[in-house]
C-alpha cells in the first residue's frame, strides 16, 4: 500500500477518510467504498492550460468549446481555464461571442476563466502560435485585448517593449499573469516578478535554458521561492532527467499543465491549433517541425512525475493545490478516484459523478 498524507491535495489512502473534506456532497466512503487496497482519493485536478481536447479546440465554437469541458473529466480535470493561442482581434472578438454563448455541460470540467497565451510573445519564441498575430503589449493593444476578453489569465513575454507596465496594470486588475514564450534573461524575469507575474508558463519549452555565461528566465522561476513554475509532463515536452533535478529546486511551487491541444484523448489523425494546422501521431503534437501543445491531458502529468522520483504526494500537490493557489480556486465538492497504478477511474465535479470507468469494481450509494 502507498503510504500519503490524509491531505486531500497530496491524495489520501483509500481506506483512510478520517481527515476528508466534509464539505462534500460525495463523501470520501461513498466514492471508495469496496476499492482496493491501495486505491486513493484526491481533490479535483486544475488544469491551467487547455488548448483544446478530445478532438475539439477551445475557440469560435460554443459546441466545441463544451466538447472540451466534457472530455476532462476521464483524466480527472475538474477545473480548468480554457486557452487560446495567439489570433487577431477580429478572431479574439469571436471567441468572445463563442464563450458567452457556451452551455458549459454539468458533466464536464468548470471553467475557471480565458487563459490568453499570446498575443504578446516574443517572435524568436512563438512556436505554433501564427507569428502574424503576435502585438507588442502598448496601452492600446492590451486595451483592444481587454475589450474584446475577459481573461483570467495571460502568458506573456516581458522583454517586450512596455511589457513591465503592461504585467503592473493587469496585475492590479486582478488577472493572473505568466512569463512564457520569451527570450528574457534573468534580470528581466525578476522585474516580472516584482510588476506582478505568478508563474513560468511551460518551463524548458520556448525559452532559453539553462545556460553557461547566461542567467535566463528559467533560471529565475527555478529559484525564486515567490514564484510558480508550470510543466508540461507528458514524457515528450521536458526530459525526465530535467523533471528530477527541478525537483529540489521547486517542489510546491510546480505546478503541472497538460498543455492539451485538440487530439489529446483521441486518435492520431490531423487538427487545427488556432489557424495552424497540426498533427498527432499517437505520441507528439507537431506544427511542421516544432511541438504543437501536447496529446496528453493531466493525469498523465501525475504518472509522468511519479516515474520521475516525486511521490505521487506532490505530484498531486502540483496538479490540485498549486494550481489552486495561482488562479485563486477550491475545488471542496470535485474529487478524483485513482487505483494503485494512477489511472482514474472516477471523477466527481461539484458533487456529480462526471465520469466512471465501465469497469469500476466500486459502487455509489
Amino acid at each position: 500500500m502507498v503510504s500519503s498524507s490524509p491531505g486531500l491535495g497530496r491524495g489520501m489512502e483509500a481506506d483512510d477518510t478520517a481527515a476528508y473534506d466534509r464539505a462534500m456532497r460525495v463523501s470520501a466512503q461513498e466514492l471508495i467504498r469496496g476499492a482496493p487496497r491501495g486505491w486513493r482519493v484526491s481533490r479535483g485536478l486544475i488544469d491551467l492550460q487547455v488548448n483544446g481536447a478530445g478532438g475539439h479546440e477551445i475557440g469560435e465554437d460554443p459546441e466545441a468549446n463544451a466538447a472540451v469541458s466534457r472530455a476532462l473529466p476521464r483524466a480527472g480535470t475538474t477545473a480548468f481555464l480554457p486557452t487560446l493561442v495567439s489570433r487577431s482581434l477580429p478572431e479574439y472578438e469571436a471567441c468572445a461571442e463563442a464563450f458567452a454563448t457556451t452551455s458549459w455541460p454539468d458533466d464536464g470540467a468548470r471553467s475557471l476563466g480565458l487563459h490568453l497565451e499570446g498575443p504578446f510573445l516574443a517572435p524568436s519564441r512563438h512556436g505554433a502560435h501564427d507569428p502574424e498575430a503576435l502585438l507588442l503589449p502598448s496601452r492600446s493593444n492590451v486595451d483592444a485585448i481587454l475589450g474584446a476578453l475577459r481573461p483570467r489569465a495571460i502568458t506573456m513575454a516581458p522583454e517586450l517593449p512596455g511589457a513591465i507596465e503592461a504585467i503592473e496594470r493587469l496585475s492590479a486588475d486582478d488577472v493572473a499573469v505568466f512569463v512564457g514564450h520569451t527570450d528574457a534573461d534573468a534580470e528581466i524575469a525578476r522585474a516580472a516578478v516584482a510588476a506582478g507575474a505568478t508563474m513560468l508558463t511551460h518551463a524548458f519549452n520556448a525559452m532559453r535554458g539553462i545556460e553557461t555565461r547566461g542567467a535566463t528566465a528559467l533560471g529565475a522561476f527555478l529559484t525564486d521561492a515567490h514564484a510558480a513554475v508550470s510543466v508540461i509532463a507528458d514524457g515528450v515536452h521536458v526530459h525526465p532527467e530535467n523533471l528530477r533535478l527541478i525537483r529540489p529546486l521547486i517542489g510546491p511551487r510546480l505546478v503541472l499543465i497538460s498543455d492539451a491541444s485538440a487530439p489529446a484523448g483521441g486518435p492520431p489523425g490531423s487538427y487545427m491549433l488556432g489557424s495552424r494546422p497540426i498533427t498527432f501521431d499517437g505520441e507528439r503534437v507537431t506544427c511542421g517541425a516544432g511541438l504543437a501543445g501536447s496529446g496528453s491531458l493531466l493525469d498523465e502529468g501525475v504518472r509522468v512525475l511519479a516515474d520521475c522520483g516525486w511521490s505521487v504526494e506532490d505530484a498531486l500537490t502540483a496538479a490540485t493545490d498549486a494550481p489552486a493557489a495561482i488562479v485563486n480556486e477550491t475545488t471542496l465538492n470535485d474529487a478524483v478516484l485513482w487505483d494503485d497504478q494512477l489511472r482514474v477511474r472516477l471523477t466527481v465535479v461539484d458533487g456529480h459523478v462526471a465520469y466512471r470507468d465501465a469497469e469500476l469494481p466500486v459502487g455509489l450509494s
